[in-house]
Formats: structure tokens, C-alpha cells, sequence
């Protein structure tokens, strides 16, 4: 067979340049290629006619090519003419062979499944397009243009400036050293090796709770090789694990105090370095888990041949809601959330001009059965408007507070950069959602984001001593291809606002 009748008898799938990693975000783009190389290798994975799964080999994009998928045979060509028959596959998911390689690093062997994978990325918000800092050329810094936006600083540096070890307080060592038993600590009848297990197995949350009632579980506190568990690639500091799978293997694990080094990234002092890395390794943690359990629900249906409810899925996410993977925050950072449901009422958002610039400073819950809540600050005397045609000088000092009310929250629209909210537009069941962003748009880097679900539980806040950062929410959605077309037609909306 002729190449022209190959070309005319395949179904070819061509990679446009604005298609994205469905793990880090960045293009498929042609033009990075020469100084992200990595960047041009490629993988996907995508539904047959017969309702199988396939997932293709790494494959690497030339440039000035055509760069299709042969749905056929799963395999990838560079072809200087465009294919005359193309198709349209529903499902179709992409990702660099590097962001691959890391989402498989999350995997036990036997227990990746990619058709329970392909489920899982239904229910995946595509990530956010990076920062225009991200997608310009790598900072010329130590290792930056060689690990390009996943570099992250060494150990030596994590680790300053040098910590003592802290010494317990007098009556904690008097408690450690006691011989007495408490008949009612039952970890005290089992062997410290059984015990060790036990709080590797815990968050270090529970543990450090845990050994405040049991002498026992205290001993662990001084284990090493419980502090190195914390780093594992699935547990709260393995987004480092890139970093520390390569210092073990040219140091060993004994030249790391396992304890001072988690002591010394529960609050992070470079945000801009650690953003993408940590963002990344949270999408790639949900994967796994949702990948999981659906992998276990499935079975279960099968041996038990009716539905099974057991082992559901995590909570779905959209926007920065993941945090609770690691529990590290940045410097002078706070992260908090609130619960919520049908009793919701009203949302209050806070801006300000500082002069300078607009933020958003804060949002306030109204609930009909319980107390409000703030997250952020509201500056005393911000004039209280409903209308979402707030304008000019209304942003200057003390600011201006907008109330929305809501019957049934869905999301939210945020204009940002990677430095703060500048906008935020409530998403609501009604046709018209309400909202205002304070965006001087000459000369700063911005993008926006829709994060929205079906039913919301939980909106998680990041601030900090004057302005919003990032924003998430917790719930419940549909399939994505069942979503996206609702929320371009009623939710891409937002009413610029310019600072004066």
C-alpha cells in the first residue's frame, strides 16, 4: 500500500498547539520544543469504537510537522502533509512522557489500571494554564534549564539556616524516662517494632495527637525511620521525592536528619519555586487515588454481581483544594476553609485599592443556621453594595464589600497571576452570576480560571496578611464533557472593573 493510500485509509488524530498536558498544563507547542525538549515527547490515552482502552507509546514531535495519533495502531507520525481523513475522539487525554513517568511513580506494581485511569480523568479539571512566568524561556539559575519548571532547591538549602534538634521540656523527659505502665495504654502491650507500623501507617497529625495519651507511641517520636516514611512518594512531603531519591543515591540515607528536614519544610520560604512542583504532585496524588478506588469498585461489582457502594472516589476538586496531601504552607500564608451546603445564603467579597493595585481581601460566608465566617479581612467602613456594576473610585480605601445571595453554589470564575486573586465571580444556578474584578490590565500578567462543580462542600482559602492567593473548592460533579459546554454557555463571565 501507498503512503497517499495510508494516508486516506487511517483515521489520524492531529495534536493542535493550544491541546495542554492534562498534568502540568503546559502545550503540546511546537516552538518550546527547542529549549524544552521534553516538552515534544508525548503520550495519550483515548477510548476505541469497542469500547476498549489504548494508550500509546511515548512518541516525539518534530517541528514544522503534522504531528497526528494513528487511532489504529496507537502510534505517532510527523508528516508533512495534513492527513485526509481525520477524526474527533471524545475522552482523548495527552500528557508529556515525563508527566506520565511521574503519575506511574504513584503506583504500587499490579495496581495501575488504565481503564480505571481513563474513568478517573473524566472526573479531572484540566489544570489551569501556567503562569506567563512558566511559559516563557527557564530562569538561567543552577539547574533551572535543565529540570526547567520542575526544579526544585537542594536539600542544603531546604535545610537552612541550621537547626538544633530542640531538647523536650523537663517534665516530657521525666514522662519518657518513668518505668511506670499505665494499664489503660494498650500500644504499650505490643513490641516497639509493631508500634513504629502503626504510626507510620498515620498521618503525623494523628501521631503527634497519639503520643500525648500513649508513653509508648511517644518513643516514636525519636525514629528515624518514621520520619523518613513522611517523604515516601504518597505520603505528605513526596512531592520532594524527585529530590530525595537523588541525594540517597549518591549520599545514602544516613547524612539526612529525617526529622529536621520535615521540620524545615512544614513552611516554605520560596513559593515561586515550589508552586508548580507541589501542584502537580496533588493532581497526580488524586489521580492515584481516585484511580484506585475505582479499580476497587469495579471489581467488587464483578464478584458480587450487583452495584457495590463501597471504596467511592475521593471528594472531586477544582482550583487550589488539594492541600491537605502535604499540610505545608508558605511563609506568612494561611490556609483555611469552610463548610458549606443548602443553608448557604450569602457571599460577601472584599476588595480594596492600596494605591497601587486592586485585591481581593476577603469573603465572608452567610449561612441561615449557624454563625457567619470570614476568611480574610474586610476593611472597617467598605461600603456594601449588591449590584456587580461597582466602578472606579469605589476600590479606594476602605474599599468595597459586594454581597451576592445564593440559592445554590456552584463555583467560581478568578481572575489571578501568581501572586493574588484580582477578581472573583460567583457561579450560581441563576442565568447571570455577580461578581467584579479590580484589574488595572496595562502591564500585568494574568489569567483566569472557571472552577466549578455541580454541588460544593467545602471552598478552600489561601491568603495572606492582605490578599486572597488561591482558591479551591471541594464536591461533587458530572463527567467533565457533560460540564464544559454548560459553563461556557452561563459562566464565562465577569464585569471589568478598573482601579482608579
Amino acid at each position: 500500500m501507498s503512503s497517499q493510500e495510508h494516508l486516506k485509509s487511517n483515521n489520524y488524530y492531529i495534536v493542535s498547539d493550544k491541546e495542554a498536558c492534562m498534568i502540568c498544563g503546559l502545550w503540546f507547542n511546537e516552538l518550546t520544543i527547542g529549549w524544552r525538549p521534553w516538552q515534544g515527547e508525548v503520550r495519550a490515552i483515548y477510548p476505541t469504537w469497542d469500547h476498549k482502552v489504548k494508550l500509546t507509546r511515548a512518541g516525539h514531535r518534530l517541528k514544522w510537522k503534522n504531528f497526528v495519533l494513528d487511532t489504529d495502531t496507537a502510534r505517532w507520525r510527523n508528516l508533512k502533509e495534513r492527513p485526509e481523513f481525520t477524526c474527533q475522539i471524545n475522552d482523548f487525554y495527552m500528557f508529556h512522557d515525563r508527566c506520565w513517568n511521574r503519575l506511574m511513580e504513584h503506583f504500587c506494581p499490579g495496581e495501575f489500571d488504565p481503564v480505571s485511569l481513563h474513568q478517573a480523568l473524566k472526573y479531572f479539571p484540566r489544570p489551569p494554564v501556567p503562569w506567563p512566568f512558566y511559559l516563557s524561556e527557564p530562569r538561567q539559575t543552577v539547574g533551572r534549564r535543565k529540570y526547567g519548571v520542575f526544579a526544585l532547591p537542594t536539600i542544603e538549602q531546604l535545610m537552612q539556616p541550621t537547626k538544633a534538634t530542640p531538647e523536650p521540656a523537663d517534665w516530657v523527659a521525666e514522662g519518657l524516662a518513668a518505668t511506670y505502665r499505665n494499664k489503660t495504654d494498650l500500644f504499650s502491650r505490643l513490641p516497639i517494632e509493631i508500634c513504629e507500623i502503626i504510626a507510620v501507617h498515620l498521618p503525623t497529625r494523628d501521631f503527634l495527637s497519639l503520643r500525648r495519651v500513649s508513653r509508648a507511641m511517644a518513643l516514636i517520636f525519636t525514629s528515624m525511620h518514621f520520619w523518613r516514611s513522611r517523604f515516601f512518594i504518597n505520603e505528605e512531603r513526596g512531592y520532594l521525592h524527585p529530590l530525595i531519591q537523588k541525594w540517597t543515591s549518591e549520599k545514602g540515607n544516613s547524612t539526612i536528619d529525617w526529622r529536621l528536614l520535615y521540620h524545615c519544610t512544614s513552611t516554605l520560604k520560596c513559593p515561586i519555586d515550589f508552586y508548580f512542583p507541589i501542584r502537580v504532585w496533588e493532581s497526580l496524588r488524586w489521580l492515584r487515588d481516585a484511580t484506585l478506588a475505582i479499580h476497587t469498585r469495579t471489581n467488587e461489582n464483578k464478584k458480587r454481581k450487583k452495584h457495590y457502594r463501597g471504596h467511592s472516589m475521593p471528594p472531586q476538586f477544582a482550583g487550589r483544594a488539594l492541600q491537605h496531601y502535604h499540610n505545608t504552607r508558605f511563609q506568612n500564608m494561611h490556609v483555611d476553609s469552610v463548610d458549606v451546603g443548602p443553608t448557604l445564603r450569602k457571599i460577601a467579597i472584599s476588595a480594596v485599592n492600596d494605591g497601587y493595585q486592586g485585591h481581593i481581601t476577603g469573603m465572608k460566608f452567610i449561612f441561615d443556621d449557624r454563625p457567619e465566617v470570614l476568611i480574610g479581612y474586610s476593611a472597617p467602613g467598605a461600603k456594601v453594595v449588591t449590584d456587580n456594576g461597582v466602578r472606579g473610585s469605589i476600590f479606594k480605601y476602605p474599599g468595597v464589600q459586594l454581597v451576592v445571595n445564593i440559592t445554590r453554589l456552584r463555583g467560581f470564575t478568578i481572575f489571578h497571576n501568581a501572586h493574588s486573586i484580582r477578581g472573583i465571580t460567583v457561579i450560581r444556578d441563576s442565568a447571570h452570576p455577580e461578581g467584579f474584578d479590580c484589574i488595572d490590565r496595562h502591564g500585568i500578567d494574568y489569567c483566569y480560571s472557571n472552577i466549578y462543580l455541580d454541588e460544593v462542600t467545602k471552598v478552600i482559602v489561601t491568603y495572606d496578611h492582605f490578599k486572597l492567593t488561591h482558591l479551591g473548592i471541594l464536591g461533587v460533579m458530572t463527567k467533565r464533557d457533560n460540564r464544559e459546554g454548560l459553563m461556557d454557555k452561563r459562566y464565562n463571565y465577569l464585569t471589568p472593573v478598573l482601579h482608579s
